[in-house]
């Protein structure tokens, strides 16, 4: 039970080229985080894979005109449905 990969998948969800939305920070009881800067829109512009934990992704956030490197646990995948 020591070993990380028990409570956190290594596998990418994300890859380059996907179309993501920040879902924001896990809840913590005591801080309330606000972000002013808009990453409501961004394309995965890298992946980079760690020995422990999820990858970490860099994503180009369209409005803000930022890359910010993202846990895969904050963002969600933008799905386009026809």
């Amino acid at each position: 039970m020591d070993d990380p990969s028990d409570f956190y998948s290594l596998e990418a969800r994300f890859e380059v080229g996907d179309l993501v939305r920040f879902t924001g920070y896990n809840y913590t009881p005591d801080f309330f985080y606000i972000d002013e800067d808009d990453y409501d829109l961004g394309v995965i512009i890298a992946v980079h894979n760690r020995t422990y934990y999820a990858p970490v992704y860099s994503v180009h956030w369209f409005k803000a005109r930022k890359v910010t490197a993202v846990i895969q646990d904050h963002l969600s995948m933008v799905i386009k449905e026809i």
